[in-house]
């Protein structure tokens, strides 16, 4: 699994309505994912119920790798886990030993951030860190995202110091959230450091870095900034998608520059490097 497929573990922070950016996220993240037939059985009231080999079960027919397959199955049927299921898997799956693989704990931690239980994800995980489960870069992202989405964006930044000590390299999603993450928190000059430290590491920015960036400074009344950032983004080959438009159009207006907010609306009804917009 690639660094970039990491990604698809994550899902969009919470709040009334998700963004622009955070729904071409969150698209990105579930193309990564190949979704397996839904494996859940009607009850009699007809509501799919999830059925979790017992203690003695497991032992005798549920092989571990048979329980991980099917939790990972589960995890990935069309209609879901409820929040007791994923404790249930969790609490089975944390007195397995030898402990299972940390890539079904990923899919467990990933469900429920899409499911927005950001605070579970955190309490798993430090569950985990308590009976010395080894995480990888794809758990320590998805713990980033989490504490981001909670506005904690001052433990993110801790994981990111914890990433480097373990000797993990971070990525573009881990960069992403946390920048999303100070975006939110209007502090976009934080946010644009960690834009330049991705440079600094040699991580290339993506087209949604530029609009969480675009979208944030846009919002502040930045324009001209998140212009130029636009301007990157195309000298880099990059092509801008309907969402940095619409930021950017939503920012000219919010100025009162209607001109500039048009010249921009038709801008994004051309084809750019072949791609309708």
């Amino acid at each position: 699994m690639s660094l970039i497929q990491l990604q698809c573990f994550m899902g969009p922070c919470g709040g009334k309505e998700a963004s622009g950016v955070e729904e071409k996220a969150a698209k990105e993240f579930e193309t990564e994912l190949k979704r397996d037939s839904k494996d859940a059985i009607e009850s009699p009231a007809g509501k799919p119920t999830t059925i979790i080999p017992d203690e003695k079960s497991n032992s005798d027919i549920w092989s571990q790798t048979q329980f991980e397959n099917f939790v990972r199955k589960q995890l990935k049927s069309r209609s879901g886990i409820s929040l007791k299921d994923a404790l249930g898997f969790f609490d089975r799956l944390v007195a397995i030993k030898p402990f299972p693989s940390i890539f079904t704990f990923n899919h467990l931690l990933g469900a429920l951030a899409r499911m927005k239980h950001y605070s579970t994800v955190v309490s798993m995980y430090r569950k985990m860190s308590s009976v010395r489960m080894d995480p990888n870069i794809c758990t320590l992202s998805i713990l980033v995202n989490s504490y981001c989405c909670l506005n904690r964006v001052d433990l993110g930044f801790a994981t990111l110091g914890s990433i480097l000590k373990r000797g993990h390299e971070p990525n573009v999603v881990t960069y992403n959230s946390l920048i999303h993450g100070f975006c939110n928190l209007g502090r976009s000059k934080e946010a644009i450091g960690f834009f330049n430290e991705m440079e600094d590491r040699d991580i290339s920015p993506n087209v949604i870095t530029f609009n969480i960036l675009v979208n944030a400074l846009c919002k502040q009344g930045m324009v001209t900034k998140a212009h130029g950032l636009l301007e990157v983004l195309i000298q880099r080959g990059e092509n801008p998608d309907i969402i940095t438009y619409n930021a950017l159009v939503d920012g000219y207006c919010l100025e009162g520059q209607m001109d500039e907010a048009m010249s921009r609306g038709n801008a994004r009804n051309f084809e750019q490097g072949g791609q309708k917009l």
